[in-house]
């Protein structure tokens, strides 16, 4: 992957839980940035994501995996632009496997697969240079969950998203707190300071 990534390129990645403004962000953003690609997570290319959603259990190795695939695939052509805008990326991915594992619904094994093959898809993929951590109340990721109202997603809990983002917030405890952007999006988001953040990585 690396071949694929100019590296005067800055790699800059929206993350953060389920209806969280991502998007939003990212859609934002773009119009400020010269020279700038914007990647949208495409749910739809993710093959087992409604099957998970109806039973966690069952589907929980393959929609993480499919997952997994599907984000990896936006790094391959990623070149020529100042600013690539990446709504996800492979280094969140952990949390929601993490979430499933603690939930039961990946087993021992499967957890060790999928942990082994991401440390090693990471480990090729081009760094991230910069982080915006979208963050919000769970109740208002509801609440947006149900007006988006993608019929996969509607049986989503309070206690899931809960859950998640204490995941989110173990794994960005991890990151250099230089590279990470924070913006809770239930208030207003200054995109110019976000452009600010970026331009002084």
């Amino acid at each position: 992957m690396k071949e694929g990534m100019d590296r005067k390129t800055k790699l800059i990645a929206i993350v953060g839980g389920i209806a969280v403004g991502k998007t939003t962000i990212g859609e934002k953003l773009i119009e400020k940035l010269d020279r700038a690609k914007f990647i949208e997570e495409d749910v739809s290319k993710n093959e087992f994501l409604p099957d998970f959603y109806a039973d966690m259990k069952k589907w929980a190795f393959h929609s993480r995996m499919s997952t997994l695939a599907m984000i990896a695939s936006n790094y391959i052509t990623i070149n020529d632009y100042n600013v690539v805008l990446m709504d996800r990326c492979l280094d969140e991915l952990i949390t929601f496997a993490r979430l499933q594992y603690e939930k039961g619904n990946l087993s021992k094994r499967e957890f060790k697969v999928y942990s082994q093959l991401y440390c090693d898809i990471l480990a090729f993929a081009p760094k991230i240079d910069g982080y915006i951590y979208c963050t919000c109340p769970s109740v208002v990721s509801l609440k947006r969950i149900k007006s988006r109202n993608r019929v996969f997603e509607q049986g989503i809990e309070l206690d899931y998203l809960d859950k998640l983002n204490i995941e989110y917030e173990k794994w960005i405890n991890t990151l250099d707190s230089n590279k990470v952007f924070t913006v809770n999006t239930s208030y207003y988001v200054n995109i110019d300071e976000i452009k600010v953040f970026i331009d002084e990585l």
